[in-house]
């Protein structure tokens, strides 16, 4: 049993056992009530971890998808700045549950089967605690899918959102727009229409494309009941029809280009990505360039990762003929690191808004740790508890 040195108080916290006569260190939350106690339990105290969950020792992403990040050495980063780090399987967090003090930073995954196990567990153990987490539940539900994105925070009007609709009927089009499968990465399923005829050709030959000898058997069967008469029922077929949510986003003719955006907390990676000819597309055109990004750029961007409450995100931006920027997409799990990778410098963003070009000379995995670290102290407030020595 542990119990506090009082006259050790200053902005920090000693705990103190009379038995060894050692002082030991650590983070400390909730400790509101610890006055009154004369003894205090050094287990509950030391609760304050984080958790690193990764799927299958997986935790995304690097370069290539299916490619982790180097998650020993963003622990051992953490654990030498004093941040207690673990990490775990996915179904360690289920057997062992949540421990109050204590946050979990947990991988999302581009396989749609397994992001959907993942999205099950991760609502169901973090419903109510959100706070525990390191990724929001929000942020986390929003990877690999657009149409969250364009809902959340004021429908993207807090960050500026270009104007998205989610939908699931075809919708009549007034004007050009961007039809957007709420998946798919890069340029994937990110198509221009003009009219409903076009939306209802996409989802169409989305259809086909993902028939599976199951889907063929069930709509032979559907076909018989037609010609069957008396058993075809309308509006059962109509009931469980299949459909295909959709993003349909306002189109900003003339663009030339757009920029990938990385933050991570306040050091920020900055990518020209140029459209192609013909094209409207200006991701995964593969035409790309490292530039001297506009000040208003770098923080109209850093205000993106403050408003959402992240310690990193990936934005998608453009820039208007009137100067004014807009947030086309955002992901704050699971983003392509591309950016980051082959930057030979970042811009660090002040909270005053000065502004220092740095020569790049850390890895993804350093900024990672960074931003987890800055997050947890600056954030989630976490105070220390000063390490001395036995006597």
């Amino acid at each position: 049993m542990f119990s506090i040195n009082k006259y050790a108080f200053t902005n920090s916290m000693v705990l103190w056992d009379p038995t060894t006569q050692c002082g030991s260190y650590g983070y400390i939350y909730n400790t509101h009530n610890i006055y009154n106690q004369n003894y205090y339990n050094f287990l509950e105290v030391l609760l304050e971890m984080l958790y690193i969950v990764t799927f299958n020792n997986y935790f995304g992403q690097h370069l290539k998808t299916e490619c982790s990040l180097d998650i020993l050495k963003i622990k051992s980063t953490l654990n030498n700045k004093d941040i207690e780090t673990e990490i775990i399987e996915l179904h360690d967090l289920i057997n062992n549950g949540i421990e109050p003090n204590s946050y979990y930073w947990i991988t999302s995954h581009q396989n749609q089967h397994i992001k959907k196990y993942l999205n099950d567990i991760v609502l169901s153990l973090f419903i109510n605690k959100n706070e525990n987490l390191v990724t929001s539940l929000e942020l986390y539900f929003a990877h690999e899918n657009k149409g969250i994105q364009s809902l959340l925070y004021n429908n993207g009007n807090d960050i500026n959102l270009v104007k998205q609709d989610y939908l699931i009927d075809s919708e009549d089009v007034k004007e050009q727009s961007v039809f957007k499968l709420i998946d798919g990465s890069g340029s994937s399923g990110v198509y221009l229409v003009e009219s409903k005829k076009n939306i209802e050709k996409i989802i169409k030959n989305k259809n086909l494309i993902n028939l599976s000898i199951y889907n063929l058997a069930k709509l032979t069967k559907k076909m018989i009941r037609r010609l069957a008469s008396g058993k075809y029922n309308i509006k059962a077929e109509k009931y469980y029809e299949k459909k295909t949510p959709y993003v349909l986003q306002s189109f900003i003719n003339g663009l030339k280009y757009d920029y990938k955006v990385l933050v991570f907390w306040d050091h920020l990676y900055v990518l020209e990505r140029k459209v192609r000819e013909n094209d409207f597309r200006a991701s995964g055109s593969g035409l790309f360039n490292f530039i001297e990004p506009d000040d208003n750029l770098l923080i109209f961007c850093n205000d993106i990762r403050k408003t959402i409450n992240s310690p990193f995100v990936s934005i998608d931006v453009i820039s208007l003929d009137n100067g004014n920027y807009h947030c086309i997409e955002y992901q704050a799990t699971h983003f392509g690191p591309y950016t980051q990778l082959n930057s030979d410098f970042y811009y660090q963003v002040s909270d005053s808004n000065d502004i220092i070009r740095k020569e790049k000379n850390c890895t993804l995995e350093d900024e990672y740790a960074y931003s987890i670290y800055q997050f947890l102290i600056k954030i989630k407030k976490i105070k220390k508890i000063k390490k001395i020595k036995c006597i």
